[in-house]
């Protein structure tokens, strides 16, 4: 994998996956994450998979984060996402800044924020 990033944006931690990434991967990212409680969008905009490791890596930040939503922009990202399963268990947005705004909105009392209904949507 070429890049693993994580930045803070109003308490939201962001976890930027890029290049190309398998399950080895996938896996020593989820070890190097730091610890977080709070809400957290998992970007895969600019992440090529080659594994099958996305729904556990998933799963992983779901137990151990307060909310998580994953940011898929292409077609195939998405497909991957429902086939596993991943789409299921958390919203889905195609940028971050949507993935914000819903929660931002529903932290004012505006619409689900990211539950189910939100990512149906996006």
């Amino acid at each position: 994998m070429s890049c693993a990033r994580e930045e803070l944006l109003d308490e939201v931690r962001i976890v930027h996956l890029d290049g190309c990434a398998n399950d080895d991967d996938l896996r020593r990212s989820m070890a190097a994450l730091g610890d977080h409680t709070g809400p957290t969008i998992l970007d895969l905009t600019d992440l090529t998979l080659v594994g099958g490791e996305l729904d556990r890596f998933i799963g992983r930040l779901i137990d151990s984060c307060d909310a998580v939503c994953v940011v898929a922009r292409r077609h195939t990202a998405r497909v991957i996402l429902q086939r596993s399963g991943a789409a299921g268990r958390c919203a889905v947005f195609s940028s971050v800044a949507d993935a914000l705004q819903s929660l931002r909105l529903a932290h004012e009392g505006y619409g689900s924020g990211w539950s189910q209904a939100s990512g149906a949507g996006a």
